[in-house]
């Protein structure tokens, strides 16, 4: 919500000047009428006539001339502050506004006497969502990914070995496409910080970053090494940003050798297929999946680019600061992340910290602009957009869903896959809007 010009509003009571403010803020000057303040100054000592006790008079029944007398400093406190809750009450109905939080409305008083009155209101308003025009998106044609006979039969020898026999090969130097057990810590902090141990790796480029490939190879089990951990070319914007350049040292536990196994009926169900060509079958299938929900996933993302950059809105720093505070409390449950937390130097937390606020910001206006476009077309979360659990082994090793144990999930988790949802659904929608329209 940008500066814009006061509305002024006014009846018997009171005078209201609104002035709307960036961030969904209000700030309302209000001015009560004599009728109002006088009305309110009989409430007040009303207010402490009820429990005044004085010799000579029953309790309640002190004439209000004594108590102005007695209690005159209190009487005026409790006159302003009737007369201010009165002067917010007509304003709020006056100009129809509601505080986001109405128990979080902040004032001043400008000035009170028996004449006149006036009061600084501040408070947040709920964000005002644009309207979505979903003709405006231009589609633009996302490129799906080659399911050959070779990717299916690397898909298939990554498969088996969750199932494979591991030994250790004799010592002697690591060379291209072994299998090694490494021990990574980041050694320019005192104590050093272990990132992984024991993790394996195969010694490929699809497998291993360029750098972490280039400084193992020729070395031998035992051997510590250092070097300074970096993002492959390849890798995402937000992981270029965050994931600044380390100094590391890796220790090399052992080589070791996969014995895949052989295709029998037992490895077949614990597979979850009838036979080696059955097998072969549903990987491609799973791989078709994936390759749908690769294009539609970049197609989501086109989406999401447009929504944010088309319809801009304020948000109130409350709804922000709630996402932000349940973002880092999710983040601060993860050790992993802690660990890597304390290898940054104070300015790369202060970058971290902006690029989680700004996330924070793009979650909650997509949410908001989705949930608008949901309700402005009728249209609702189905609950058979849910999910499924995978069926067999083969399912969860090859298409691990997040939200696969959504009914299994606790309440939070429950609340984030239904905000997914409603992302998704919009999305899909303005999609559809767009699927004759696609941009090479």
């Amino acid at each position: 919500m940008e500066n814009s010009l006061p509305q002024t509003f006014n009846n018997s009571l009171i005078t209201c000047v609104v002035n709307k403010k960036p961030g969904c803020q209000i700030e309302l000057e209000v001015t009560a009428s004599r009728d109002l303040i006088s009305s309110s100054q009989s409430q007040a000592i009303k207010y402490f006539a009820k429990g005044v006790s004085i010799p000579g008079f029953r309790k309640g029944k002190v004439p209000e001339a004594m108590i102005l007398q007695r209690f005159a400093k209190e009487c005026r406190e409790k006159h302003q502050e009737i007369v201010m809750q009165k002067a917010l009450q007509e304003s709020l109905a006056l100009t129809k506004i509601q505080p986001f939080n109405p128990e979080n409305v902040s004032f001043k008083a400008k000035s009170f006497t028996e004449d006149s009155a006036s009061f600084l209101f501040f408070f947040e308003v709920a964000p005002t969502i644009p309207q979505v025009d979903p003709s405006t998106f231009q589609l633009q044609e996302v490129k799906r990914p080659v399911v050959d006979a070779e990717k299916i039969q690397e898909t298939i020898r990554q498969t088996l070995f969750f199932y494979a026999k591991w030994d250790k090969v004799e010592s002697r130097p690591i060379v291209e496409n072994d299998f090694v057990l490494l021990d990574m810590d980041v050694i320019e902090v005192d104590p050093p910080s272990s990132l992984f141990s024991n993790t394996r790796f195969e010694v490929v480029d699809r497998s291993m970053a360029k750098w972490l490939k280039d400084l193992i190879l020729g070395k031998t089990p035992g051997d510590v090494v250092e070097g300074i951990s970096v993002p492959d070319e390849t890798a995402d914007p937000l992981e270029k940003e965050t994931l600044k350049p380390q100094k590391v040292r890796v220790t090399i536990k052992s080589i070791e050798k996969p014995t895949l196994p052989e295709m029998t009926p037992e490895l077949f169900k614990n597979l979850g297929v009838e036979s080696e060509e059955d097998f072969k079958n549903k990987v491609e299938k799973l791989l078709q999946e994936q390759a749908d929900q690769h294009v539609k996933e970049k197609q989501r993302e086109q989406v999401r680019e447009f929504l944010l950059e088309k319809y801009p809105f304020d948000l109130p720093p409350t709804l922000l600061g709630n996402e932000l505070r349940f973002r880092v409390s999710q983040l601060n449950q993860s050790t992993e992340f802690l660990d890597y937390w304390r290898t940054l130097k104070p300015e790369e937390q202060l970058k971290l910290r902006e690029v989680i606020q700004s996330q924070s910001e793009k979650a909650v206006k997509l949410f908001h602009l989705s949930e608008k476009l949901l309700r402005d077309n009728k249209l609702s979360p189905s609950p058979y957009s849910l999910p499924k659990s995978a069926d067999t082994a083969l399912e969860a090793l090859i298409n691990p869903n997040p939200m696969q144990n959504y009914h299994q999930s606790p309440d939070v988790k429950r609340a984030e896959v239904l905000s997914k949802l409603i992302l998704e659904q919009a999305e899909d929608y303005i999609i559809a809007q767009a699927t004759g329209n696609v941009v090479g």
